[in-house]
C-alpha cells in the first residue's frame, strides 16, 4: 500500500518588522474601541458598508484600512481617527533643518502641520 506522504508544516511568522507592528497596534485599537461600544464586527462592517472578513483583517492587522475606512470606522465608532494610531515615540521629532526644507518649499500650511505634529526641537 501507498504511504501518504506527510503534511506540510504550519508556519507562522511573527511580525517583526515596524510596519507589521503598527498594523497590528491599529488592528488592535479598532477592535478595542468597537468591543468598547458593545458592537459586533459584523454591525460595525454593515455600517461602513465592507465585509466582516474585511474589517476582521483589519482588526488583525492583515490588511492596510483605507483613509475612507479609517473615517468612516470613526464616525460609526463615534470617536477621532486619531485614536486608532499610536503616539508618536520619543525621537521623531523634525530638526530645524527639515522644518527649513518645508518652509523653503512654500507651503506654509505643510510648515504648519509639521510644527505641530512634530515639534521643531533639534535631535
Amino acid at each position: 500500500m501507498p504511504r501518504r506522504p506527510k503534511a506540510a508544516a504550519k508556519i507562522t511568522v511573527e511580525p517583526t518588522s515596524p510596519d507589521v507592528d503598527l498594523k497590528l497596534n491599529i488592528g488592535e485599537r479598532i477592535a478595542g474601541i468597537r468591543k468598547g461600544a458593545g458592537l459586533t464586527a459584523r454591525q460595525v462592517a454593515e455600517k461602513v458598508h465592507i465585509k466582516r472578513e474585511t474589517l476582521t483583517q483589519i482588526e488583525t492587522g492583515r490588511t492596510n484600512p483605507t483613509a475612507v475606512a479609517l473615517w468612516k470606522l470613526a464616525c460609526v465608532l463615534h470617536c477621532e481617527v486619531s485614536d486608532f494610531f499610536p503616539p508618536i515615540p520619543e525621537g521623531y521629532a523634525l530638526t530645524r533643518y527639515d522644518m527649513r526644507r518645508i518652509e523653503r518649499a512654500g507651503d506654509n500650511r505643510a510648515a504648519e502641520w509639521a510644527a505641530t505634529m512634530f515639534g521643531t526641537r533639534s535631535k
